[in-house]
């Protein structure tokens, strides 16, 4: 029996989406055993009998077999891909540059070139050559090695290529999570939710893996709706505007709970090279450092938005954009001013994005409102009205524009057409909820 690295090229970046939870049950159904998947990566490792060719040719056959695609997948001794990730020459993970290992199949290395077959390989079989090159740009490099259980007299300790080694696969207990913290995985069920339906408003296959990664009873929330996943809609247009004209920006995710926007703007813009700072408590930082993959350009601070010295560790020097998805409605009124206040007044240049519910809310249901008869959603004690939002600017120092975001279109017809043409009616605007963007100056 042979521990093999496989790695499926072309998937959850480019139409092809697939669980990485159904990856393996597939290559379980094949006879391959002790079958590992790396979050929405397309990097697997099993143990088989035969030769890479064999697993390989196996391997394509069950995924075209179940999922209807055409399958390509490139399979290595997983002591060769270690030894590849070992024989690294360069000092790994250098800031401003990404370590890559490629590899060139069924010719020489010095033939292998960008989008050809082969092109960027994560290891190389003995008879291959293999290559290491350092790039120093901002697209991401392959995950190679993941770091699965060795015997105890193994006496090797786990290689890895990439930005860093990703976290173990099995599913983690979230059972701790309470009370605001809890509604993170509120919003990522219903953002997976959507991004895995036929016609999805939201390609996140991320949401989906990490989702499926977390041990917890998501059906307590009740509906899973789409308007976690057109709020992401919302900021992501915004995020990417400003990352635009700010390609080297840093990006603070305030509270950001397990959003996954860093890869979605990965993905969205050629050669990314913002920096990225997660901020909130730390059991939510815990497990995103171990359910999602590492980056060289995200900085973890386990704190409360509103403990200000995360502010003392953002680099200003390229612009700044902020975002406080679903945070400021459950803060008191003094501290989510004092927050945008604050923000204001460090970040002359940069913009926030933040979202509000009706301000009728507060009101309403002043203990929360059930999304369920198992889950209540705790209160919501902030909110301001589209024409208090707009006052702001002119009253509180360093706010020089204020933009009632319009409504991105959903699926069917009351989320494509009559949800945003709602929002865009002139008498609701101090009735409903608002995606706001403030500019700082």
């Amino acid at each position: 029996m042979t521990r093999y690295a496989a790695f499926l090229r072309g998937v959850n970046v480019g139409g092809v989406n697939l669980k990485m939870a159904e990856v393996a049950a597939a290559l379980g159904e094949a006879g391959f055993t002790a079958v590992h998947t790396v979050l929405a990566s397309g990097n697997v490792v099993l143990d088989a009998t035969g030769s890479a060719a064999t697993v390989r040719k196996r391997a394509e056959s069950a995924l075209r077999e179940t999922f209807g695609y055409e399958a390509w997948v490139l399979v290595y001794p997983l002591e060769t891909v270690r030894a590849i990730a070992d024989g690294y020459p360069f000092e790994p993970e250098v800031e401003r540059h990404h370590s890559y290992a490629r590899g060139a199949e069924g010719r020489s290395a010095r033939e292998d070139r960008p989008g050809r077959r082969g092109a960027l390989l994560a290891g190389a079989q003995d008879r291959h050559a293999g290559l290491h090159h350092r790039q120093d740009h901002g697209q991401e490099a392959l995950q190679v090695l993941h770091h699965h259980p060795q015997p105890a007299d193994a006496g090797q300790s786990p290689a890895r290529v990439g930005f860093g080694a990703m976290s173990t696969p099995d599913k983690v207990d979230a059972r701790d999570l309470t009370g605001v913290s809890e509604t993170a995985l509120l919003t990522l069920n219903g953002r997976a939710h959507q991004a895995g339906l036929p016609g999805a408003i939201l390609h996140d296959p991320m949401a989906i893996e990490l989702r499926d990664a977390i041990d917890f009873d998501y059906d307590k929330f009740g509906r899973k709706g789409q308007e976690m996943a057109l709020r992401s809609l919302a900021v992501d247009r915004c995020a990417i505007d400003y990352l635009r004209t700010h390609p080297r920006a840093t990006v603070v995710a305030l509270a950001e709970g397990f959003q996954t926007s860093f890869w979605r703007l990965t993905e969205a813009l050629p050669d990314a090279q913002f920096r990225w700072v997660s901020i909130d408590f730390p059991p939510v930082i815990e497990l995103r450092r171990r359910l999602l993959p590492s980056s060289p350009r995200i900085t973890y601070l386990a704190q409360s938005a509103l403990d200000y010295s995360w502010m003392d560790q953002v680099d200003t020097a390229d612009g700044v954009f902020i975002t406080a998805e679903g945070l400021l409605m459950y803060l008191q009124p003094d501290e989510a001013m004092g927050l945008i206040t604050e923000c204001a007044k460090r970040f002359p240049g940069g913009q926030m994005f933040f979202d509000l519910p009706p301000v009728m809310v507060k009101k309403l249901a002043p203990n929360g409102m059930r999304s369920s008869k198992h889950y209540r959603v705790p209160p919501m004690p902030f909110s301001l009205s589209v024409d208090q939002l707009a006052g702001l600017v002119g009253t509180v120092p360093g706010i020089t524009a204020f933009h009632d975001l319009p409504m991105p279109r959903g699926r069917g017809l009351f989320f494509e057409k009559m949800y945003p043409a709602i929002h865009a009616f002139g008498p609701t605007r101090n009735f409903r909820g608002a995606y706001a963007l403030l500019e700082f100056g």
